[in-house]
């Protein structure tokens, strides 16, 4: 008997925070597991279709945008190479749930 594979169920069970992004410029984000969007405090409807540079804009109490400019460089790192980057570790702001505000 042939067992189809349920790709979206095992994208979700996924132990790692999946993004899923278009090759640039602006990185659209396609798709996310919900542990990602758990762990980033968004939800789908807010992300999924806009550049990853959008949802996870800079902070407005930093001065510079280096935590930006460091994914965007190692995202074109994978684009132009065609092989896994690491990147530095990066500050990112992520919104508290409303209920620890």
């Amino acid at each position: 008997m042939k067992q189809e594979l349920d790709f979206q169920t095992l994208f979700e069970a996924l132990p790692h925070l999946v993004l899923v992004l278009s090759t640039g410029p602006e990185f659209i984000m396609l798709a996310a597991n919900e542990g990602r969007l758990r762990g980033a405090n968004t939800r789908r409807e807010d992300c999924i279709g806009r550049s990853v540079f959008e949802v996870f804009g800079r902070n407005p109490e930093e001065r510079t945008e280096f935590g930006a400019g460091v994914l965007r460089a190692s995202l074109e790192r994978v684009v132009q190479t065609r092989t896994p980057d690491r990147m530095a570790i990066t500050k990112y702001d992520f919104p508290r749930p409303a209920a620890l505000n």
